[in-house]
């Protein structure tokens, strides 16, 4: 990284910081507890626009706990950490299908390409939470009125990446988030931004990462449902008789729309490191560590580990296990819970891939299964492609 990149480099960072910085400290005067993921001492889940932009999109990425934050150099990298993008050499193509609990679905898909010498690297993403129609119910009607609801979440957005040098590299992704719900909806643009340092330790690849994501604009729902129509208050006919200079004439009515406030996105600071801690001639262990401070949830911890192997010239394969630690629930004996002591197994995650080559052309599946604790567990399956 030549000395006037790095100028460059430093120089947005502190433009960004001196931006986003009076936005930020505005926000944790208000509300002081919304920016340590707690409201009155509850998690705040919930209280953020948009939070199937949280939904983890590789399922290498959760089999490692989602400790991918300096791991990521394949596709997923669009997702996780832009600045990853920059290590493709190839076209990818990549495809998620995450079965969540109460038959909700999402799906994702994302595509890059390297230009030019290799120096840059551009790609595009589309995500849609899918699920099935639910009764509409009311105070007077607590067994559905006969109508169906509907909802429907997603986002698309393009990226690039940059390698600055051999060591250093960066992206931004910018994206367009819609939800659709009962007839309303509500529109948000975002961005993210990542880094990534790679050099050796000890003889070992190591590796730094550090983003941002979901940094935009508040959601707030708009809407025909929330339109109505106005009626002046009639004048009682007494008053009509006493008071001759009284006008007759009605007001017309006035149309009028209920507004809705806005609630932020749920915005994430991520910082990992990694480290490729044994090697040998067929096989490699690598070890991730995360720290993630979301705005809906307290500090979160991530530990990862992945073991691959090659067992021929075109055939890989790996065995993953991780644990994303989030300390917004403390209940002992948390459904999932593998110790009478009551520690939780809500987080905790494995999986594998299956990797094929066949000349210029690669193809890899990916599975991961995580505990969800209360709600159950939930089923990643991801398919990779490259050219």
């Amino acid at each position: 990284m030549s000395l006037r990149n790095f100028y460059l480099f430093t120089l947005v960072l502190v433009l960004a910081g001196a931006g986003l910085a009076p936005r930020a400290a505005r926000a944790i005067e208000a509300y002081p507890d919304l920016g340590y993921g707690r409201v009155d001492g509850y998690s705040a889940v919930g209280r953020r626009s948009a939070e199937f932009l949280t939904i983890p999109v590789s399922a290498r990425a959760v089999a490692l706990g989602d400790a991918y934050t300096s791991v990521a150099n394949d596709i997923s990298a669009i997702y996780y950490n832009p600045a990853g993008l920059a290590f493709l050499s190839r076209t990818q193509f990549q495809f998620t299908v995450v079965s969540m609990p109460a038959e909700v679905q999402y799906n994702y898909g994302a595509a890059a390409i390297p230009l030019g010498d290799g120096k840059w690297v551009v790609g595009g993403f589309f995500g849609a939470l899918t699920m099935d129609p639910i009764e509409e119910t009311t105070i007077l009607s607590p067994n559905g009125t006969g109508a169906q609801v509907n909802a429907y979440s997603q986002v698309l957005g393009g990226a690039v990446a940059y390698n600055f040098s051999d060591r250093f590299s960066a992206g931004v992704v910018v994206k367009h988030v819609y939800e659709s719900f009962w007839g309303l909806t509500a529109q948000a643009v975002a961005f993210d931004m990542g880094t990534n340092y790679h050099t050796e330790l000890f003889g070992r690849e190591f590796k730094m990462g550090l983003s941002v994501q979901n940094l935009g604009t508040n959601m707030a729902f708009r809407g025909a449902r929330l339109q109505t129509v106005v009626f002046p208050e009639d004048i009682p006919q007494e008053a009509e008789q006493a008071v001759e200079s009284i006008n007759r004439d009605r007001r017309p009515p006035r149309e009028l729309e209920y507004r809705t406030n806005g609630a932020s996105l749920p915005t994430i600071f991520k910082v990992g490191v990694s480290m490729v801690v044994a090697t040998g001639e067929s096989v490699s262990w690598l070890l991730g560590v995360d720290m993630m401070q979301p705005n809906n949830i307290p500090v979160t911890y991530a530990v990862g580990s992945e073991l691959n192997a090659r067992f021929s010239d075109t055939i890989n394969g790996a065995l993953r296990i991780g644990w994303r630690i989030q300390t917004d629930q403390n209940e002992d004996n948390l459904g999932g819970s593998f110790y009478e002591s009551g520690i939780s197994a809500r987080g905790l995650s494995f999986g594998g891939a299956l990797e094929r080559s066949f000349g210029n052309f690669d193809m890899g599946f990916d599975y991961a299964f995580r505990n969800m604790g209360y709600l159950s567990a939930n089923h990643f399956f991801g398919l990779m492609i490259g050219f």
